[in-house]
C-alpha cells in the first residue's frame, strides 16, 4: 500500500503520527525504523525541504534576513520573512521565537545519511520527541559530524581503528577487590540503551539487558576501547550497574590519581561510554543484524571526541553523581595529608570568619581563665580544637585573649603563644593530641612567632630565652623541665662549663646523681640548678668533667644523622615547593576556566534578559487583546446562561420521562413473573401425564407377555390334546373303557378354549395409546 500523503493545512507532526499509524496497520512486517524514514522522507518531498545547519541565533547586524523561518514546536514553515527569525512570533502555535531554515534534526532530508536517520530515531524512542531533538543536537555538533556522510571512523574521522573492541571482545576476568577508598570523584552514566547499534549488534531484548546489567558491576574502565590505557583498577572502575528506563545505567567512578581523565569529562572531552564483553550464548543473525544471547560485559571505554564514535550513540552524557558525604569530594579536597595539614593549621583569622585581630606588648603578662571565654571565643583563642569542638576541653593551646567572636579574634599575647609552645614540648606534663593535630597546633605557633620576629624553639636556630622563667620551678623548687639522667652517660662538644654550644646524647652509664636535662634549654644541669631556670652558665663544671672520655665519635654520629635529616627535610620542603607551584598553576587553571564559564553564562543570561523583556512585551499585548474581548465575553456569557436554563428544563423533562418508563418497566417485571410462574405449573402437568403414560405402557407391555405366554401354553395343550385324541382314537376299538377318559379331556379342553376367549376378551378391552392434551 502506498504511503499515505501529506493533508492541506497539516502539521508535520500530526502527518508523521498518522502515516506512522496507517503503514503499521497496512504493512506490519517493515520495521519501526523503515516506517519512520519513510514518513520523513514523505513529508520532505512534499514541501521540498532541504535541510541546512544554521546557528539558531544569527548576528542581526550582519547576517542577511533568511529566505524563510520555521518553529521547532508545530513545525510550521513562514516563506519570506520580513525580519529575523529570532523576532518572529509563529503565527501558528504562538511560540516565542522561530529558527532559521529547518534543521536536519528536526525534518530529515535528502541528503541525510541513513545512519543519521536511524540515529535520531533512537534519540527519540528513548528522550522522546523534543528532548531526543536536543540531545541528537548537541552529540551531532559536539563531535562535530557531517550528518550527510556514514557513521563510521572512516567517514567521520578519516582514520581506521580496526581494534576498537566496541563488539563485544573476551576480556581476562579481574578480581573484585574488596577494599574502600574515597579518594575520587563519581558520574552517573547510560552505557547501553536498548537499541539496534549502528554496527548492528541488536540489544532490543529487555528481559535480557534487565538480567545481565549487573555483569557490568566493578568492571575496569578504559580509554577509547584501548586496553594500553586501561585506567588503574579498582581505583578507576564501574562501582554499580543497574538496568533502568530501557539502559543500562551505571556509576563509574575516577581515581583522583587520575586527574586528566576528570578534567576530560567536566569539560566535555568525554561524553559518551561504550561497552565491552562476550555474549556466553554467542550470536544469532535476525533481519541482518547480531543478536546476542546471554550478555556477559566485561569493561566499559570512556570515548574521547575525535578518536572514536560509540557504537549507541544515545548514550551521551555524563551526569555527576555524589552517592554520599565521603564520596563526592573535590579534587582539591583529596590532595595530600600534609597540604590538608597546612591549609588547615596555617588557617588564618579571616578563614575562620573574624577579620582581624591585633598584638599585644611582647611583655604583657598571660594567665589564662578558661571561664572568661565563651565557647566561640575559646575556639577562636586556641591553636586547635579536638573532638565535636562542643566543649571548652576541646578547645587546646589557646593564646589569644577573649575577642567578641564576630569581627575581633581576641588580642595575640605573646607570653601565651610562648607557654603554648613549651606545653607542645612536653612541659607541663604536655598535651595530649594526636599526631596530626599536634602537627597542626605546631605549625600554628610557628607562625605567631614568626608575627613575633622569633623562630619557634622546635626549628633550626631557634632561641631559648622564650621560655626564661616561664612555668620555670614550682613551690618545691622541682624544675618541671628536668629529665633526670643519673643513670645515663652524657658526652658533649666541649666541656668548658658553658651552658652554650651544648649536645647531648643519651647512652649506658652512670654520670652521677643529680645530673640531668632541661627539656627547655637543651642544656645539661644539675637538679634545682639556676641554670635550669634563668640560663645563667655554671661557676664549675661539677660532674660533668667525668664525661670527657665520651666526648668524640658519638657525638660525630649524632651530627651526621642530624644533618641528613636536615638534607632529607630540605628535599622534603623542596618537592613541596615544586607540588604546590604545580597545583597552584592549576588551580589558576581552573579559575580561568572557572572565567571563561562564567562570562558564558553572563553572555546567557543577557539573552535570557533580552527574551524576559520580549516576553513582557509580548505579555501586555496579550493582556490588551484580552481586555478588548471582556465585553464579547459577557454577551457569550448571557447566551450560555439562557441556554443553561433550556438545558435545565430538558433535563427536568427526560426526568419526568424516565420516571414513567421505570414505572412501566416495573410493570412488566411482574407480569413476566406471573408468566414464568403459570409456565412453571403446565410443565408441571405435563410432567405428571407424561409420566402416567410411561406407566400404562409398561402395563400394556406386561400384559402382552402374559397373553403371548398363555397362548403359547394353548398351543401345547392343543397339541397334547391332539395327541391323546389320535392315541385314543387308535385305542377306542380296542377298549371302549376310554371313552370316559376322552370325554373328561373334553371338558378341559373346553374349559381351556374358555379360559383363552376370556383372556382375548381382557386385551381387546386394554387401550392401545393414551393421548396426552
Amino acid at each position: 500500500m502506498p504511503v499515505p500523503e501529506p493533508r492541506s493545512g497539516e502539521s508535520e507532526s500530526d502527518f508523521i503520527g498518522r502515516c506512522i499509524s496507517a503503514l503499521h496497520k497496512t504493512d506490519p512486517d517493515r520495521t519501526d525504523d523503515q516506517i519512520i524514514a519513510m514518513c520523513y522522507s514523505t513529508w520532505r518531498r512534499s514541501h521540498e525541504q532541504i535541510g541546512v545547519v544554521i546557528p539558531p541565533a544569527p548576528d542581526k547586524g550582519t547576517t542577511p534576513i533568511p529566505e524563510r523561518c520555521y518553529c521547532r514546536n508545530c513545525g510550521y514553515v513562514l516563506e519570506n520573512p520580513s525580519e529575523h527569525c529570532v523576532d518572529i512570533k509563529c503565527p501558528k502555535c504562538g511560540a516565542e521565537h522561530m529558527y532559521r531554515h529547518k534543521s536536519p534534526t528536526e525534518d530529515i532530508s535528502e541528503a541525510v545519511h541513513a545512519d543519521f536517520v536511524k540515529v535520531l530515531s533512537d534519540f527519540i524512542r528513548i528522550f522522546g520527541d523534543v528532548k531526543g531533538r536536543l540531545k541528537f543536537d548537541d552529540m551531532v555538533s559536539s563531535y562535530g559530524l557531517d550528518i550527510e556522510k556514514p557513521y563510521s571512523n572512516q567517514a567521520q574521522l578519516k582514520e581506521c581503528w580496526g581494534g576498537i573492541c566496541e563488539a563485544y571482545n573476551w576480556a581476562r576476568p579481574l578480581i573484585k577487590y574488596l577494599r574502600e577508598d574515597n579518594e575520587a570523584k563519581y558520574w552517573k552514566v547510560r552505557a547501553l540503551a536498548a537499541v539496534v547499534s549502528m554496527n548492528k549488534a541488536d540489544y532490543t531484548n529487555i528481559e535480557e539487558l534487565e538480567r545481565s546489567a549487573r555483569t557490568l558491576t566493578w568492571r575496569p574502565l578504559n580509554l577509547n576501547h584501548d586496553h594500553n590505557k586501561r585506567l588503574p583498577f579498582p581505583e578507576s572502575r564501574v562501582d554499580w550497574a543497574e538496568f533502568e528506563d530501557n539502559a543500562v545505567e551505571c556509576i563509574i567512578r575516577i581515581h583522583n590519581s587520575q586527574t586528566d581523565v576528570q578534567r576530560a569529562i567536566e569539560e566535555g572531552d568525554i561524553v559518551n561510554p561504550s561497552i565491552e564483553g562476550e555474549p556466553r550464548g554467542g550470536y544469532r543473525t535476525k533481519d541482518g543484524r547480531k543478536v546476542p544471547f546471554w550478555y556477559n560485559f566485561t569493561e566499559l571505554a570512556l570515548l574521547e571526541k575525535g578518536v572514536t564514535l560509540p557504537g549507541v550513540p544515545a548514550t551521551y552524557g555524563f551526569e555527576p553523581l555524589i552517592f554520599n558525604e565521603s564520596l563526592g569530594r573535590s579534587l582539591a579536597e583529596s590532595l595530600s595529608m600534609e597540604r590538608d595539614i597546612e591549609k588547615e593549621t596555617e588557617m588564618s583569622q579571616t578563614e575562620k570568619g573574624i577579620k582581624e585581630y591585633s598584638k599585644a606588648a611582647k611583655d604583657t603578662p598571660w594567665e589564662l581563665n578558661r571561664a572568661d571565654y565563651s565557647l566561640e571565643q575559646l575556639r577562636y583563642a586556641s591553636a586547635v580544637v579536638t573532638g565535636d569542638g562542643e566543649t571548652k576541653a576541646d578547645c587546646r593551646l589557646p593564646h589569644h585573649l577573649p575577642g567578641d567572636g564576630k569581627t575581633h579574634g581576641g588580642t595575640l599575647v605573646w607570653r601565651g603563644v610562648a607557654a603554648a609552645a613549651a606545653v607542645l614540648r612536653g612541659g607541663r606534663g604536655g598535651v595530649s593530641l594526636g599526631s596530626e593535630d599536634k602537627a597542626k597546633s605546631m605549625r600554628h605557633i610557628a607562625s605567631h612567632y614568626g608575627e613575633f620576629d622569633e623562630t619557634a624553639p622546635w626549628k633550626e636556630g631557634a632561641l631559648t630565652e622564650e621560655t626564661k622563667g616561664v612555668y620555670g620551678v614550682d613551690v618545691c623548687g622541682q624544675c618541671r623541665f628536668f629529665a633526670d639522667l643519673s643513670d645515663t652517660t652524657v658526652t658533649k662538644s666541649a666541656v668548658t662549663g658553658e651552658a652554650t654550644d651544648v649536645e647531648v646524647s643519651i647512652s649506658r652509664g652512670a654520670i652521677g646523681s643529680g645530673v640531668g636535662r632541661c627539656s627547655i634549654t637543651e642544656k645539661l644541669v644539675r637538679k634545682n640548678d639556676s641554670a635550669c631556670t634563668d640560663a645563667r652558665p655554671r661557676e664549675r663544671a661539677t660532674d660533668l668533667d667525668r664525661t670527657k672520655e665520651n666526648i668524640g665519635e658519638m657525638v660525630m654520629k649524632d651530627k651526621i644523622n642530624e644533618l641528613e635529616e636536615k638534607v632529607l627535610r630540605a628535599e622534603q620542603a623542596k618537592n613541596r615547593e615544586i607540588d604546590d607551584h604545580v597545583k597552584t598553576k592549576m588551580d589558576l587553571t581552573e579559575a580561568t576556566d572557572k572565567i571563561t564559564r562564567v562570562t558564558q553564562e553572563l553572555a546567557v543570561e543577557q539573552n535570557k534578559n533580552v527574551r524576559i523583556r520580549e516576553n513582557a512585551r509580548e505579555l501586555s499585548g496579550k493582556l490588551e487583546i484580552a481586555l478588548n474581548r471582556i465585553p464579547e465575553l459577557e454577551v457569550r456569557l448571557v447566551s450560555a446562561e439562557g441556554d443553561l436554563i433550556f438545558y435545565k428544563e430538558a433535563i427536568k423533562s427526560a426526568e419526568e420521562k424516565f420516571a414513567v418508563q421505570k414505572k412501566d418497566l416495573a410493570e412488566a417485571k411482574d407480569e413476566l413473573t406471573r408468566t414464568l410462574t403459570k409456565m412453571n405449573e403446565e410443565s408441571t402437568k405435563r410432567a405428571t401425564a407424561v409420566q402416567e403414560a410411561t406407566n400404562a405402557e409398561r402395563e400394556k407391555g406386561r400384559l402382552s407377555r402374559e397373553v403371548a405366554e398363555l397362548t403359547e401354553r394353548v398351543s401345547e395343550l392343543t397339541r397334547e390334546v391332539s395327541d391323546t385324541a389320535l392315541i385314543r382314537a387308535e385305542s377306542a376299538r380296542s377298549n371302549l373303557s376310554s371313552q370316559k377318559l376322552v370325554k373328561e379331556l373334553r371338558e378341559k379342553i373346553e374349559e381351556m378354549t374358555n379360559t383363552i376367549r376370556s383372556l382375548k376378551r381382557r386385551i381387546s378391552k386394554t387401550p392401545k395409546e393414551i393421548i396426552i392434551e
